[in-house]
Order: structure tokens, then sequence, then C-alpha cells
């Protein structure tokens, strides 16, 4: 048995962003709700502004802070010295205190989600004037009789508990062995043998964002404010550019293919520096150090020109280029080496990423046994092109739509249907459907004239991404 003595402090009061992390990792709040449940708790006098990134205690309510402990606790659990935070965030104002209770008398305000919120508040600020915690990081090694076979177990065991006996701070994907408890052992103790298991460990990639984990790294790099997270979060869902599954964000197709135009034609203006820079640049403006006219102007002086530039291009130019920056991603390398983007319809032509039709093979007019052929095209654009693309075929026409992943098939089918299509086969390869579809004649109606490819091969009525 091997020890090191060691220690824990507590962790700040509250900021906007850590109580969003917080309410996400211990109450499964999404950033936006936890807004909403402050808020309301701000405007009955339970708390103090909810938006703000210092992490500092007024001394009166640090006072009462330190009362309400000692009236809780025996004296141990009060520090020597009133303890002082400072905001390690980037660009932090600390305009205004941490989040804290009004009243540190009162242990419990409201019911539900209010309640669990306002207990969530009040323990971490009043956690954060305890006791910091005794620790010994202890390593154990465990040898059967033989002492042939010897297992490791680390961790720490808790001596005095200090803070850790109200509040415990959640962590995200923590695999840090050294942070799990341990019983007190001694050298020659005969712990009871429970159960044996051997488990295999990969090395596994760094897990996907949650809310939690996406606010940290966001206030880590200077992207918003503390009044901005919450609707940042709440537009990539709304606009579904991402999905959200067993709390874990994932990228939706239509949020790769805007943020891919943002990455390929705007760079400089999505990049996390700039960013970061121009949150400089509007402090100065409200501290009074920089013009807003004068910032303004500077942003546009550049930002003008560029837009016109990309403008200008055409909708064939940009997919073009979207197809080649994409490309790592849409037609990734094979295993067996084979061309990536070989058409698996005709096992000829080569695939491209198309707004409608042209280009080349991805989507083919008039040329049989099809009357428009789309290979591995993303799901998201598929569904929103459907009228278009259904328009430009004839009656008893057909549209072969290849190479789709399987989730997302029957999604498209109903898209197609929607706009008078009929399911005539469905062929199934692994896990990449392909779908032929006929248009289905519209009884009393007159047959409408055929559509034609505007003459850059671009689908009428579509301009834009």
């Amino acid at each position: 048995v091997d020890t090191r003595p060691a220690t824990r402090n507590p962790p700040p009061p509250f900021t906007t962003s850590t109580l969003q992390q917080e309410a996400a990792r211990k109450l499964g709040f999404s950033a936006d709700h936890t807004m909403r449940i402050a808020q309301q708790l701000y405007e009955d006098g339970a708390i103090t502004y909810m938006r703000t990134d210092g992490v500092q205690m007024d001394a009166s309510a640090i006072s009462a802070a330190r009362a309400a402990i000692a009236n809780r606790y025996d004296g141990g659990y009060v520090p020597d010295k009133p303890r002082q935070y400072q905001s390690k965030a980037k660009n932090a104002q600390e305009a205004h205190e941490a989040i804290r209770p009004t009243d540190f008398a009162k242990d419990r305000v409201g019911s539900g989600d209010h309640a669990r919120l306002y207990d969530l508040v009040w323990k971490r600020a009043m956690a954060s004037q305890m006791a910091s915690a005794r620790m010994e990081r202890t390593t154990v090694e465990l040898a059967d009789g033989t002492g042939r076979n010897v297992l490791r177990a680390t961790g720490q065991v808790v001596l005095f508990p200090g803070y850790l006996a109200l509040y415990e701070e959640g962590q995200d994907d923590s695999q840090d062995e050294d942070a799990k408890r341990l019983p007190r052992l001694r050298e020659g103790d005969a712990p009871a043998k429970k159960d044996v298991l051997a488990e295999q460990h990969f090395t596994q990639p760094p897990p996907r964002f949650s809310e939690a984990s996406l606010v940290k790294r966001m206030e880590e790099l200077g992207i918003g404010r503390p009044s901005t997270y919450a609707s940042i979060i709440k537009t990539l869902k709304d606009r579904t550019y991402v999905r959200v599954e067993k709390n874990r964000f994932f990228a939706e197709e239509s949020g790769r293919l805007v943020t891919a135009f943002l990455e390929r034609f705007f760079e400089r203006y999505v990049g996390y520096d700039y960013t970061a820079e121009l949150e400089e640049e509007l402090d100065d403006v409200s501290g009074g150090r920089a013009q807003w006219q004068d910032v303004l102007a500077a942003f546009w002086r550049d930002f003008k020109p560029r837009t016109s530039e990309v403008m200008e291009q055409k909708p064939s130019e940009v997919t073009a280029a979207l197809d080649q920056f994409l490309a790592p991603f849409l037609f990734p390398e094979k295993a067996d080496g084979s061309d990536p983007r070989l058409c698996p319809a005709c096992g000829a032509g080569q695939l491209a990423l198309v707004t409608a039709a042209g280009a080349d093979h991805a989507a083919i007019i008039g040329r049989a046994p099809y009357d428009l052929l789309i290979a591995n095209i993303l799901a998201g654009p598929l569904i929103e092109l459907a009228p278009a693309l259904c328009a430009l075929v004839e009656e008893g026409g057909t549209i072969l739509l290849a190479g789709l992943l399987d989730s997302q098939a029957d999604a498209v089918l109903a898209a197609y249907r929607a706009q008078g299509m009929r399911l005539a086969e469905r062929s199934d390869r692994g896990d990449w459907p392909t779908l032929r579809l006929r248009k289905r004649p519209r009884i009393g109606w007159k047959r409408p004239q055929r559509l034609r490819a505007g003459a850059r091969g671009e689908a009428p009525g579509f301009g834009s991404l």
C-alpha cells in the first residue's frame, strides 16, 4: 500500500457557463431550460443575476455563507480566511458577481425544476466557502497466495471530507483512475473477494460533445458570452444543424453543408481566434476605449468585398468547390483501394455533390434508362429538393436514387411519394439501398410540359445552396 497526502479545494460559485454545465450533468437540463428557470428564480429574488462570468461574491454574502456553514457543521468545516476567486475564462468581463442565493439561510426555494436548480446553486455557493478536503492518493497491490497474480488499484481515500460533505462537482467523461474512491487499506489486509472480471480496454476517440462539454469548450475558446451560450445551442437544434442522441451532439448533413460553405468561402470569419478578437473589440466599445463606428467600418471594409466576390460565383462553381472540400466525408477511401467516386448503379460514372441536375454523372437528365439518376447525395438536400427534382420528370418517368444510407432511405422515400412518385423497385446492397421511383400519372390533369435544365445544367428555379 503506497499513500501520498493530497488536498482538494472547492470550486468557485457558479458563472453562467458552469451553471449550464452542472445542470446538464446532474439534472439533465438543456442550456436553454437552465437559463429559463434561473431567470424565474432571479425575478423571484431567490438568486443573484444569472448572466455573469464573475466568480467573486460580495463580502456580506461571504460572511453569510460562513455563518450558515458554522450553523450546519462544526468549526472544522469553516476555513480560517474567506476564500477569494478570480475568473480563468477567456475575455471574462466580471461585471457581475457569481450566481448565488440571496439568502443563505434558505436551503430550499420553490418546487420541481425550480427547487432542483436552486438546490444546486445553494450547495455550490456554500461549498465554495468551506474547508478543503484532505485525501490520500493510494495505490494498492492485491496478490493471491502464490504471489504470481497481482492486481493494482489506484484511487483516493477521504480523510476529512470538507466541502465534499455538501457538494462534489460533476465531470465530463472522466477517465482519471486516481479520482476514484477507495476504502482505507493497510498492508496485510485480506479484502473479501466478491467477483473477478477480465475486461479488455481499447483506446477510444474523444467523446462527442454534450451540452455541458460544448459550453465549456466555447468558454475556453472565447466564443460567445454568458448571455449567448444557450441561444447558440438552441439555434443549432432549431435549424437541425445537429441532432441529439443520448445527450450527445451529432452533426446533420445541413450543418455539414453550411459549415463547409462558411469554412470554404468565409474561413476568416468563422475562425476561433477571429471570434475571440471580435469579442475583445466589443469590450473596448463598451468600455469607451473604441468607437463603434470605427469597429464596424473596419469589419465592413474587408467583409463587403469578400461577400461580393462569393455572390458573383455561379451556383455550379460553389457546388464544385464544396464537392472538393467535402470529398473526404462524402467519398471516403475504400478498404479495397477502389475509386470511392465510382457510381454504384452503373459502375462507370463518377459521383459528385450537386445541387440538383447537372454535374456530369451524379444527376443525369434524359439519358436512358432513367430520366434522372442521383447517386450518393446527402439525404437532407435530397428531401429539400424533392419538389424541384420531381418536376424534372414526366408522368411515367423514373428516378433512380442510389447510394443512400439505410437509416435515411425511408425518410427520402416519404418525401418523394408526397411529390407523386411511387416505389417501383428497391435494391439493398449492404447499408446502401437503391430506390427506383416512377412518377404516377395525374388522372384528369393535362400532362405538364417537360422542364429543361438551365443553360449551366442547373435545375430551373434553384439558384442557391
